[in-house]
């Protein structure tokens, strides 16, 4: 598992998740980088629990 993919795809979720859950609009194509960097780091060994964990942990 790769922990940059990890943190990039954390960070890209949390840039689009962030928006959502203060009840703002995210940013246009926030959703599609953060599926593509989720599916990077998925594809280099993480679990989508760790990629959660990371995001939760790193505010």
């Amino acid at each position: 598992m790769s922990a940059a993919a990890v943190l990039a795809a954390a960070r890209q979720a949390d840039a689009y998740l962030g928006p959502i859950e203060r009840g703002e609009a995210p940013k246009p194509g926030a959703r599609l980088a953060a599926q593509a960097a989720i599916r990077t780091a998925v594809r280099a060994g993480a679990t989508p629990a760790q990629i959660n964990a990371h995001r939760t942990t790193s505010r």
